[in-house]
């Protein structure tokens, strides 16, 4: 067809609305791209057309994968997105990545969708797009966990998941949607989207009782909730294991397994938490899969070091593979160094305790939801050490930092109360005042600084300096703290984007931090109780105002 895409009657096609009317006719733009589109060779308008399933942005491994057939190769879709930059229909994003990206508009994108369903294309190549994401989430049908290698292709492609999972939805049948859900869910949950990835699982469990997956969604159904009772907990990680038994799938089993352990500990039942621990390990060992071995004996050794099984302990984490801390996610090799660092310190290896607690402490950072464990296993280093000072400001730090992570984040009550007997050693060896003045001089520090002081060895924490803050940093601190983008502050206070990063780049310098959230907390810490602080409305409280979501169905799924 040369002419433009016209309103037209289209019967019973999918893509027609329900009086059978093309739902895109009659877009201004659309007679020049008629025109760019009738001077493109018919693969160039294969490439086309088959990118619009990719959204308003697109890397070239996407392009390649959803454009590649038996006619077009990867050198015919390199030179077809050279024709479709050089027409301006694409437009290359200039960035540090060594990644080749590419945007085009969302009038484009609906243009290229709709040549799309005109070729009746549309099925086949969303299908490729959920098939491309798939080889990459199959990795977890033999495997516990994602490596750090493979979390970090799919935080990069977010969208796309999104995308395959969105399509697998509307489908119906296709199972692989569920361990997608899984994978998108884990993503959201550590970008603090918890309440869209509970959606997103609800929804799936309700599409089909005899998914193979639906072990993997039972537990991450109780998990975003996690408000319920032991029993209660137990009762569904019990059924996703009978679910996990009767896939065969020693993954999924693994995965299900481990979980049922973690119940059973919090129900102090040890012997059918040590049994289940052991099953995982041996799953593990039959996948010939030493990254999930590993994970699974750090969890087995924290499990074993509460029990007071130390030998044990230290035969569990010694499986932990060289490899390991290339393969792991920065919070998992954190993890590791933690247990490692309780492990030594539990059999009296203080030098080696603190370097793994160190270390821990250094790549959780304050941001981390866990980075209290290893402040708080530094604070009872220093005790043994003779240091009653740094042993209380560490635990004020930790304190800090616990209440920082929420109430969803569980701490074992055997070390609880290793840290409270600590706290009352070390304040048996001070006087009143100077444990009053710690406690003072901890409150006025930022998080940062409190990182750093337990990275170093003082004893003490220096004075507090007082903030030397400009006027105008002091503003873009507060409207930081209300968690607005640079742009949106550029736009309040009528300056340059690149102005505001300069400013907040200085107001980092002079406090010791790194990140939005630790500015948050520190101007937090200085506000006048009582009096609120000028607001002005971010985007996501308009956006939730309207009531409106970007996904049908009313899930409001915010990347």
């Amino acid at each position: 067809m040369n002419g433009g895409v016209q309103a037209r009657r289209w019967g019973a096609h999918p893509e027609a609305d329900d009086q059978g009317t093309w739902p895109w006719a009659g877009r201004p733009a659309w007679p020049l791209l008629d025109r760019h589109y009738q001077y493109l060779t018919p693969d160039e308008r294969a490439a086309f057309r088959r990118l619009s399933v990719l959204g308003t942005e697109f890397d070239a491994e996407a392009a390649a994968a959803v454009c590649r057939d038996s006619r077009l190769g990867a050198m015919d879709i390199v030179g077809a997105l050279a024709v479709l930059e050089a027409r301006g229909l694409i437009q290359r994003v200039r960035g540090d990545s060594e990644k080749s990206r590419f945007r085009w508009s969302e009038g484009t994108v609906e243009y290229g969708a709709a040549r799309l369903a005109e070729c009746l294309e549309t099925v086949s190549v969303n299908g490729l797009l959920v098939d491309w994401i798939w080889d990459h989430v199959r990795w977890l049908t033999h495997a516990y966990m994602l490596s750090r290698e493979q979390s970090e292709w799919f935080a990069d492609r977010m969208d796309y998941l999104e995308r395959a999972v969105e399509w697998t939805w509307r489908t119906g049948h296709d199972d692989r949607h569920d361990l997608m859900v899984v994978l998108l869910a884990n993503l959201w949950l550590h970008s603090g989207r918890q309440d869209a990835g509970r959606r997103l699982v609800d929804r799936a469990l309700g599409r089909s009782e005899y998914s193979p997956y639906r072990s993997d969604l039972l537990l991450w159904g109780l998990w975003f909730r996690n408000d319920g009772e032991s029993g209660e907990y137990l009762d569904v990680v019990q059924g996703a294991v009978v679910a996990a038994r009767a896939t065969g799938t020693d993954s999924v089993l693994m995965r299900a397994v481990t979980s049922l352990a973690c119940v059973y500990v919090r129900l102090e039942d040890h012997e059918s938490a040590r049994r289940c621990f052991e099953e995982a390990m041996g799953l593990a060992r039959q996948l010939n899969d030493d990254f999930s071995l590993s994970l699974c004996s750090h969890i087995y050794a924290w499990f074993l070091l509460g029990t007071g099984e130390h030998a044990e302990a230290c035969a569990a984490i010694s499986v932990t593979t060289p490899a390991f801390e290339e393969q792991a996610e920065p919070f998992q090799y954190a993890s590791y160094r933690f247990v490692a660092g309780a492990t030594d310190l539990a059999t009296g290896a203080l030098d080696a305790a603190e370097v793994h607690m160190r270390a821990a402490v250094g790549i959780f950072n304050s941001s981390g939801p866990s980075c209290f464990y290893p402040v708080g296993g530094l604070a009872l280093i220093a005790l043994l050490r003779g240091q009653p000072s740094r042993c209380l400001m560490l635990l004020a730090a930790y304190d800090r930092f616990r209440a920082g992570a929420g109430r969803q984040t569980r701490v074992p009550l055997w070390w609880e109360q290793r840290l409270s007997d600590a706290r009352l050693a070390a304040g048996a060896r001070l006087e009143a005042d100077e444990i009053q003045d710690i406690g003072q001089t901890a409150q006025g520090y930022t998080d940062q600084q409190l990182i750093s002081y337990a990275l170093g060895s003082a004893d003490r924490l220096p004075p507090r300096q007082p903030s030397t803050l400009t006027r105008r940093e002091h503003e873009i601190a507060l409207l930081v703290a209300q968690g607005l983008s640079n742009r949106r502050i550029a736009d309040h206070l009528q300056i340059a984007e690149s102005t505001v990063a300069s400013h907040t780049k200085r107001i980092y310098a002079k406090l010791g931090i790194r990140s939005r959230t630790q500015l948050a907390g520190w101007v937090a810490d200085r506000s006048p109780r009582g009096v609120p602080r000028p607001q002005i409305a971010t985007p996501a409280q308009e956006s939730a105002s309207s009531g409106d979501g970007p996904f049908p169905g009313g899930v409001a799924l915010r990347m």
